[in-house]
């Protein structure tokens, strides 16, 4: 099990690139629909599983330098012409972890949401990111 280090963040890395650092985050949700299958004869409800489950949306908010090259990656992501393009290879390093965590995931960006700016504060944003594939978790050895 990875014991926990003081002091370091988790930071968003976007096609290898990191990208901002993570001021807190809600996982994604997993789900599954459930299909009737229900006939008139029977006496209770049938239901199946439906598949492919739903990965769900990872919602974070993070520090943001508008101008930056790397804090405008999330931007040129999100305005893709071509919607085949939108998808992106996200991974979380969570440095606060030794040894390292990581997880990886693909996903299309949902939401930028600026957040009111304040004087002596980080300028930060909400991000939405609806999964596409399932989180693979990766413990360095």
């Amino acid at each position: 099990m990875p014991r926990r280090r003081l002091g370091n963040k988790p930071v968003l890395t976007l096609d290898g690139t990191d990208i901002a650092c993570l001021l807190n985050f809600t996982p994604p949700e997993r789900s599954r629909e459930e299909v009737d299958v229900t006939c008139l004869e029977d006496d209770a409800e049938e239901y199946l599983d439906a598949d492919p489950p739903n990965e769900g949306i990872l919602k974070f908010e993070a520090a943001w330098e508008p101008g930056d090259t790397n804090s405008e990656l999330l931007d040129a992501l999100f305005d893709e012409v071509d919607p085949d393009d939108r998808e992106g290879a996200f991974t979380i390093k969570w440095s606060m972890f030794t040894p390292l965590v990581t997880d990886a995931f693909s996903g299309r960006i949902l939401k930028l949401s600026p957040a009111q700016v304040e004087k002596k504060t980080l300028i930060k944003r909400s991000v939405e990111i609806r999964l596409t594939t399932k989180v693979t978790r990766t413990v360095a050895t």
